[in-house]
């Protein structure tokens, strides 16, 4: 993928007020975790303009498969996913499907039945990633992938077909991406995750092992800045992703507090989703509701640059978005164009409703977020 060097593109302005799309991933994994299960039923899609299961998985015969499907209405299917797509056991198997003409078809012509036996709208395309080094992949992946989604888009000419894209540089150069936003109906820009416990691996003498927010403002006006660049002119193509989960951040000093702090790697880990490193935002409202009770109590802080809100707990660093920051970037996206929003996952926040699968996490709703509020200062530079 070329990009173009030059000064940074003009980012485009809209109206607010138009109508846009609201994507919701459910990862089909939310109602089987060890708590807090929340099942594809009691999720609110009041507002949503789209649902997408996630995930299916690509069969040794080059055949879409998933087991298992909960009859959701209006819904497309996500493949892949960055399990599937870096796991050794599966990692080929992206690569060696879009690598021939016949294994092509054959995928194509089993989503055409998938999505006839389901009654669904369309596939969601989620490749972690073409042509990366991290899955010892070939540079072919890159014209391959872009000839799979013409072709697929060929199969399937009024259905859904969306892309699942990296927000950073390192990545997104695997994609022709312009090309590919020609034949999609919509590209998911997965503005999130752009720092994480990883950043401790990382070989990049610019990335400090630090902690930092997982959703700046900033970086995600970098991301705006690098599709145009790459080619994308018209972003009513792209939706900008918004995560309903928190990354933490073990500190190698605990008295150090905030962003920029040393780090160790992941902090601790949350009781239902059992990984460190990241907290369902279910689980950073029940930690915010503890710690507001504690003597002394502790209190969030909203990062006016990042527009992100961060927490320490006991020598971890949390960084999070909130119903105000969401807020602000859905606006950011109308503002500049985009075509819509989507969310990863909506099955990590607690349903409004009692009515939940499992409640071996107590807990609380939504009034638990932080009564602290965005003042209305946007960071420099950054026009909301």
């Amino acid at each position: 993928m070329q990009f173009e060097l030059q000064t940074p593109p003009t980012i485009p302005s809209c109206a607010s007020s138009r109508e846009m799309r609201k994507i919701g991933y459910y990862a089909g994994w939310g109602n089987r975790r060890a708590c807090t299960k929340v099942a594809p039923h009691e999720v609110d899609w009041t507002g949503f303009t789209g649902a997408i299961f996630a995930f299916a998985t690509i069969s040794e015969g080059m055949e879409i498969q998933q087991k298992e499907h909960h009859n959701l209405k209006e819904v497309t299917v996500a493949v892949g996913g960055w399990n599937f797509s870096e796991d050794a056991r599966t990692s080929h198997l992206f690569s060696d499907m879009i690598s021939k003409t016949d294994s092509r078809k054959t995928f194509i012509s089993s989503v055409k039945k998938f999505l006839t036996d389901y009654k669904l709208d369309g596939i969601d395309i989620d490749f972690e990633y073409p042509a990366a080094i991290e899955r010892n992949a070939s540079a072919t992946d890159t014209p391959n992938f872009t000839a799979f989604i013409k072709e697929l888009r060929e199969a399937l000419p009024t259905q859904v077909i969306s892309c699942a894209t990296p927000a950073g540089y390192w990545f997104l150069k695997g994609f022709e991406i312009d090309k590919i936003a020609e034949h999609v109906t919509y590209l998911n820009m997965m503005s999130y995750d752009y720092h994480g416990p990883w950043d401790l691996t990382v070989k990049d003498p610019a990335q400090k092992p630090v902690t930092n927010p997982q959703t700046s403002i900033r970086d995600i006006q970098n991301s705006v800045e690098l599709y145009m660049r790459a080619g994308v002119k018209n972003l009513a193509k792209v939706n900008l992703g918004l995560a309903y989960y928190g990354r933490d951040y073990k500190l190698l000093d605990s008295k150090c507090v905030g962003y920029n702090c040393n780090m160790t790697g992941g902090g601790y880990k949350g009781p239902c989703t059992s990984e460190s490193g990241i907290l369902a935002q279910f689980e950073i409202e029940e930690e915010l509701a503890k710690l507001k009770v504690k003597s002394p109590p502790t209190f969030p802080t909203l990062d006016v640059d990042s527009l992100t809100w961060w927490f320490d707990n006991d020598g971890s660093l949390v960084t999070y978005d909130q119903p105000d920051t969401w807020a602000i970037k859905s606006s950011f996206a109308a503002n500049r164009c985009f075509g819509g929003t989507f969310i990863w996952s909506v099955d990590l926040v607690k349903p409004k409703t009692s009515r939940r699968v499992g409640t071996s996490c107590s807990g609380v709703g939504h009034d638990a977020f932080t009564s602290e509020k965005w003042s209305g200062q946007e960071p420099l530079g950054v026009g909301l």
